[in-house]
């Protein structure tokens, strides 16, 4: 009994009927043009998973370039409002004849906004590393599956 590996129209018989034929002798030909159809089909869905993969690798590091520069912005604020407040403390301290005056109720109403800008710029920074957590789950997902031929996956 003969049976093929591959399932495909035979093309070619190189032997005769009854004739003898040693062990490892090509008994059958069998038309490959399906199997190569195939074959390119399958390498073209690998290329596509493949430039996904890359794009989602792109997408992670523009998102930590955002991260970093919202880090920074926060940084900044950060940095700013505490030279504001000592600014305001030393004022207060050395003169307090200047809080009297009409700048003074002008600083008080300017005070309120620095911790909103604050809030909004960590608000922003959060938005970008959730963005970027799900970039990377994303680009995990892809890398797991395998959209290879079957032969090249087992």
């Amino acid at each position: 009994m003969i049976s093929p590996k591959v399932e495909g129209y035979i093309k070619e018989v190189p032997v005769e009927e009854n004739q003898e034929v040693a062990a490892g002798q090509v008994l059958i030909v069998v038309d490959d043009r399906d199997f190569a159809a195939k074959t390119t089909q399958a390498e073209a869905v690998v290329a596509t998973e493949e430039a996904i993969v890359a794009t989602y690798a792109s997408r992670l590091g523009s998102q930590q370039a955002m991260i970093d520069q919202a880090a920074a912005t926060v940084q900044s604020a950060e940095a700013d409002l505490n030279r504001h407040s000592s600014i305001t403390s030393a004022t207060r301290a050395s003169s307090p004849a200047i809080l009297r005056a009409g700048s003074a109720s002008k600083r008080r109403k300017r005070i309120p906004a620095r911790p909103k800008r604050r809030s909004a710029r960590r608000a922003a920074l959060v938005a970008e590393q959730s963005q970027l957590a799900v970039l990377a789950r994303k680009s995990a997902r892809k890398r797991r599956v395998c959209y290879r031929p079957a032969p090249a996956c087992s």
